[in-house]
């Protein structure tokens, strides 16, 4: 597989766009088989330039809106749309966007959309590429909902993405496929054929030096009841967290918590849970992921040192892997949370102009700022991996 990353600033006149992506993109040799993945701001017409994208490429272009991206050659941006076009001979594609999901249809329409790309694949996949939409309202499908939902069709096979952003309004969350835009929907990827994949994330939060742990002893999916027997908003009261209104995503976007979560056996696994909503009436709080009862729920904190040091991290943990496997990677994807974003306000630039230089030639990276990452992650005695919905993690995928 071979890839290539464009940026570009347009996003107001999409001919104009579709013309610079085509002439960014014009010593590029497409092979057989081909995908685009693109990151935008929500205020691009996705459809019109679907439309202008068509006419030249006959492949499958998948993307969501976000608050910023991460591209090679531009670093960086707040603004703009990036695109990586991944191609290759020996290497299938297949991907598709659901209808508008809710609560009541989202596992049947996940499982329907999967059912129909691995028919059209016709062999299985390595990867399963997917972006989906913020929980928006307490009824809406969480984070975790999507993941579940594929990971039961996909047959435990690695997941990687997250959930679509935008400038903290929470309302202007798109994914899209084709010409087809969703607002409450999720776009997949599978991706099988002549192709090695590593995933790797790291969590930014660090827990306190004598950190405070709870038991979810009431839960139902992502909400939290009851922490450790007491209604969960009377236990954030006594740690003086903001209990006094329903919408509290943005006041709780550098609050982070750990939870540790029991899998089959003794397996356990950590991962960052960000909350969203509190019902004021039944004294309970949802978040963005699930939040099964015996799980032990710890309150961190968000360092921006840590946060720094995270992608650093995980970057040099991927370029080890990458150099000793004697496989040739040319491609990453890579999702950082939201919270990360915030904590670093006025030096998140640093990020790319820090560390990415140290990738080598030949390996295109882009990424997308997000409101919960997909990606595998290991339990914390045996290592086996399982497909996890993360928030505070920055997360990579190397194909």
């Amino acid at each position: 597989m071979e890839s290539r990353v464009i940026y570009i600033e347009e996003v107001d006149d999409m001919e104009e766009a579709a013309r610079e992506i085509f002439e960014k993109c014009s010593d590029f040799e497409l092979k057989a088989n081909s995908l685009a993945v693109i990151f935008t701001e929500e205020e691009t017409d996705y459809p019109e330039l679907y439309e202008l994208l068509s006419e030249k490429w006959n492949f499958p272009i998948i993307g969501c809106t976000t608050m910023a991206m991460l591209a090679s050659g531009a670093g960086y941006r707040s603004d703009g749309m990036s695109i990586m076009v991944m191609t290759a001979d020996d290497c299938k594609f297949a991907a598709g966007v659901t209808d508008e999901l809710t609560k009541e249809n989202y596992k049947d329409k996940v499982r329907e959309l999967y059912q129909s790309l691995s028919g059209e694949l016709g062999e299985e996949e390595k990867v399963i590429i997917s972006y989906g939409v913020c929980v928006t309202a307490m009824d809406h499908v969480a984070g975790d909902d999507l993941l579940h939902a594929t990971d039961a069709a996909g047959k435990a096979m690695p997941i990687f993405g997250g959930l679509a952003s935008d400038r903290f309004s929470f309302e202007e969350t798109r994914v899209f496929c084709g010409d087809k835009v969703v607002e409450n929907g999720q776009v997949m990827a599978l991706v099988a054929g002549n192709m090695q994949i590593k995933y790797m994330h790291v969590n930014s939060v660090d827990t306190m030096a004598n950190p405070k742990a709870y038991t979810v002893t009431k839960s139902h999916e992502n909400e939290v009841l009851c922490l450790d027997g007491k209604p969960m908003v009377d236990v954030l009261a006594e740690e003086n967290f903001v209990v006094n209104k329903q919408e509290v995503m943005r006041d709780y976007l550098l609050t982070p918590f750990v939870v540790t979560i029991e899998k089959e056996g003794d397996a356990k696994v950590r991962v960052g849970r960000n909350l969203s909503f509190l019902d004021l009436e039944k004294k309970s709080g949802f978040f963005l992921g699930e939040m099964p009862e015996g799980s032990r729920l710890e309150i961190g904190i968000v360092n921006q040192e840590k946060v720094r040091e995270s992608l650093k991290e995980v970057l040099e943990d991927m370029l080890l892997e990458i150099k000793g496997s004697g496989y040739h990677y040319s491609t990453i994807l890579c999702t950082s949370c939201a919270a990360r974003y915030l904590a670093l306000t006025t030096q998140i630039e640093e990020e790319s102009e820090k560390w990415f230089p140290m990738l080598p030639d030949g390996i295109t990276l882009m990424g997308m700022y997000s409101y919960g990452e997909f990606c595998p992650a290991s339990d914390t005695d045996e290592g086996k991996d399982y497909n996890m919905f993360h928030n505070f993690t920055f997360t990579m995928l190397a194909m």
